[in-house]
């Protein structure tokens, strides 16, 4: 039988970690740098606290629990959604994803993206954004809340609405129908839906030591992949508009591209 996401997160007995207190890792500190202009990270109190009551959770340390789900989805009225989304309006040279390139103290963190071609087996959490189906490693995932109002920053880039303070960690939201659809379809994905995801979730992610979140519509289902089902060479499918993927997910009926939260993190870091 194929478990939801909520059906699998409900069955933990996952404690959820406070991260206010602990030191910040070093690209927090180069994102509130970049983006807030503070070296002082105790300046965060100007950024309001959001309520961040968790839909589902999921702390790092225990990320290895695996959940019984097939490669393959059960058939569902949601799995009209069209295959194989074309990430990213904006086109790249053609080494793009190389070019993404993390800082020298944080290129030294092991590399999430690398691990997974090293797992027998690999659990994915799906989620729709602008109608799309995308896939994220569950060992990135931490929790996920209901949408808040993010904080703007004069600063941001336009895929970042702004950033929420969730207990004590200022986290970046990115809007990932803006970098990962088509302009077109995500305009007609727009006017289907006028609330501009505010009615949607955000995943609580976290990667080269800091968290991120990302703007969905909603969870899809669980998935457990053997390597046979997942291809690492996006690039080599979809051009270099595959610069935030890590590789597809082979559902049998469609291809879901795997979204690489250490890119996410790489290209808000980048210069």
């Amino acid at each position: 039988m194929v478990k939801s996401p909520m059906e699998y997160f409900q069955e933990q007995d996952f404690s959820m970690s406070n991260a206010s207190g602990q030191d910040i890792s070093p690209a927090e500190r180069a994102f509130l740098k970049k983006y807030l202009g503070l070296d002082d990270p105790s300046a965060v109190a100007a950024v309001p606290p959001v309520e961040g009551k968790p839909v589902v959770t999921m702390p790092a340390a225990q990320q290895t629990a695996a959940p019984t789900a097939p490669a393959s989805p059960a058939p569902s009225p949601e799995k009209a959604a069209e295959p194989v989304p074309a990430p990213a309006k904006r086109a790249q040279p053609a080494a793009a994803a190389a070019a993404l390139k993390p800082a020298p103290e944080l290129s030294a963190q092991p590399s999430l993206d690398a691990s997974l071609q090293g797992q027998e087996l690999v659990t994915l959490v799906g989620f729709y954004a602008a109608g799309d189906i995308f896939v994220v490693p569950i060992d990135a995932v931490h929790e996920v809340i209901r949408y808040e109002e993010p904080y703007k920053l004069p600063k941001a880039p336009s895929f970042m609405p702004g950033v929420v303070n969730l207990r004590g960690h200022i986290l970046p939201v990115i809007r990932l129908a803006d970098l990962l659809i088509l302009e077109g379809r995500r305009k007609a994905a727009a006017a289907a839906d006028p609330s501009n995801g505010q009615d949607g979730l955000i995943i609580i992610c976290e990667a080269r030591g800091m968290q991120i979140g990302l703007l969905i519509d909603k969870l899809h289902t669980m998935f457990k992949a053997g390597q046979r089902d997942l291809n690492w060479n996006a690039e080599a499918h979809l051009g270099p508009s595959a610069e935030l993927l890590c590789g597809l997910l082979e559902t049998g009926e469609k291809l879901l591209g795997i979204v690489s939260v250490e890119r996410i993190v790489d290209k808000l870091l980048e210069a």
